[in-house]
């Protein structure tokens, strides 16, 4: 499971807040519909760019020639500049874009021992 490096990360709460709807939902869409709800938080913006792939931002980053903006849509994306670092993340899954939240990093956790995050999904 990942976890956020700091237990007293000051949007720990939010993020809990966001995989605890997530883990009300079942299924694909429903799970989809819980992220649109994440959209609303102040400073997440999100989209689905192909089957499978979702990338989560910093509202108002700019990704390559587009500007991520909050809502639920579809974008199309310029060329992503190398380097996955904030203000922005791809994620497989839409568990794993809930996770992103404001540019921060996720570190995945064995028995509580936060190791680094990986350089890219």
């Amino acid at each position: 499971m990942c976890r956020w490096r700091r237990a007293d990360d000051p949007d720990a709460a939010v993020v809990r807040a966001a995989l605890a709807v997530l883990a009300e939902e079942q299924g694909r869409v429903l799970r989809e519909r819980a992220l649109a709800r994440l959209a609303d938080r102040p400073g997440l913006a999100w989209a689905k760019i192909v089957r499978g792939l979702y990338v989560v931002a910093l509202d108002g980053a700019d990704i390559g020639q587009v500007r991520a903006t909050r809502g639920r849509r579809r974008v199309r994306w310029a060329a992503l500049p190398p380097g996955w670092s904030a203000p922005y993340r791809l994620c497989p899954t839409i568990e794993g874009a809930a996770m992103i939240l404001r540019g921060r990093r996720v570190a995945r956790s064995r028995d509580d021992h936060h190791s680094r995050p990986p350089a890219a999904f």
